[in-house]
């Protein structure tokens, strides 16, 4: 069974940008990065791995090193698989620059493209420069999307007014700001949006990993996980056929994708003093409370014991916790 069809690379934390708001705290002076030498093994590897589709790169903002990024793009490209990218488009100062640039990325395998453009990002990047991307996609075809972060109450209307007549098509996704990175500093805990039911939630991992700038491997991309003990290793240490199992057998990540956070939630509180609150912005701020290093000692048990029922009842392997 393929788990994991899109494989993720955060090539490095550095930005043109410093939103208050970003789980990564990235800047202009940031300096850690992925090998980018390491990185072709694993995109070559996976050319045998007919399950991974997908290959990804983020940042930070990956265009900040743009033929870096192009020569990746077309490896990926050259092992049969479609390419994701995103920027806050500070590049694209003119309308031709942003079509040529795209253009070549199209042409070397990149199929979709995210903006990252909000309230915090509008602060170092001008909206006409994000215009300017969402009209080159428009003309070339490229599949593109909008990423738009708020918290509670903030308002977004006028900023999507400044783009409405470039979207054409084009979704904007609203994602709620989660308690991490820079938002944990920046903002009081009333100002994140907590409308969910912890007992009710129930993770959507979206068959994305990740390797992080540091070379820590993660399943999923929430903005959470890279404060958690959820890493499987890292990529300078196993090579992607390892990783892939490891994500795959993993106990606790197997308990996670296959089963409602319910009964994980009441068994915490009735055997810790872990404090669960009413509500959650969303189940990754509820995975990154259990799953933080100073926690996972106390719910360890319960995905241990919640493992062994599994096993006797389901043949299921489950692998090692941690």
């Amino acid at each position: 069974m393929c788990i994991y069809k899109n494989m993720v690379f955060v090539l490095h934390k550095k930005c043109n940008a410093s939103c208050a708001m970003c789980c990564f705290e990235s800047n202009p002076e940031s300096v850690e990065r992925l090998d980018i030498n390491r990185i072709r093994k694993y995109v070559i590897e996976s050319k045998e791995i007919s399950c991974i589709t997908d290959v990804s790169f983020t940042g930070g903002e990956p265009f900040l090193e743009y033929r870096k990024l192009l020569d990746l793009c077309a490896l990926a490209k050259d092992c049969g698989k479609r390419v994701r990218t995103i920027t806050n488009g500070y590049w694209a100062a003119s309308y031709n620059k942003a079509l040529d640039r795209l253009s070549e990325l199209k042409e070397n395998g990149v199929v979709k493209l995210t903006v990252s453009h909000d309230n915090y990002h509008s602060k170092y990047v001008e909206t006409e420069c994000v215009n300017n991307v969402l009209k080159a996609c428009n003309e070339i075809g490229l599949n593109c999307d909008v990423s738009l972060v708020k918290i509670k109450n903030e308002k977004i209307g006028d900023l999507i007014d400044k783009m409405a007549e470039d979207l054409n098509n084009i979704p904007v996704n609203i994602i709620p700001c989660l308690p991490v990175g820079g938002a944990s500093k920046t903002f009081s805990l009333d100002d994140f949006d907590r409308k969910v039911t912890p007992g009710k939630t129930r993770c959507h991992y979206g068959s994305s990993f990740v390797v992080s700038y540091d070379g820590n491997i993660y399943p999923c991309c929430s903005q959470t996980i890279f404060d958690s003990v959820l890493n499987v290793g890292n990529f300078y240490d196993i090579n992607l056929h390892s990783a892939l199992y490891k994500l795959k057998n993993n106990s606790a990540l197997y308990l996670l994708r296959n089963e409602c956070m319910g009964d994980f939630v009441l068994w915490v509180k009735e055997n810790t003093d872990i404090k669960i609150p009413s509500k959650v912005v969303n189940v990754c701020e509820l995975c990154g409370l259990l799953f933080s290093p100073s926690n996972v000692i106390k719910t360890k048990k319960y995905i241990d014991e919640r493992i062994g029922f599994l096993l006797s009842k389901r043949g299921v392997y489950g692998g090692s916790s941690f």
